[in-house]
């Protein structure tokens, strides 16, 4: 059975890849991680990749921002692995 989380994933990892012209056996590599994981652990993760697509669409996608214009320059530091202590440190 289909969930509505691997519906999503599946169409956001199809956008993001065919908008970066990612080849068709990395696309489906990647599809079948995600449904690993999903089967596997009920949740899965993004890539750098994804995450920086993401935030970009996002931003690209925001009508009512009038810096969307910059979206493609947005710089994504994927900081997921910091311990608490080191959240703090990073921000700034």
């Amino acid at each position: 059975m289909i969930t509505d989380l691997q519906k999503e994933a599946e169409e956001f990892i199809r956008t993001c890849y065919s908008e970066l012209n990612k080849t068709e056996q990395e696309l489906e590599n990647r599809l079948n991680e995600v449904n690993e994981q999903l089967r596997n652990k009920s949740f899965y993760e993004h890539t750098n990749l994804e995450i920086e697509y993401g935030a970009k669409m996002a931003w690209r996608n925001s009508i009512r921002c009038i810096g969307r214009l910059f979206w493609d320059q947005l710089k994504v530091f994927d900081k997921r692995d910091l311990k608490k202590e080191e959240i703090i440190e990073a921000l700034f």
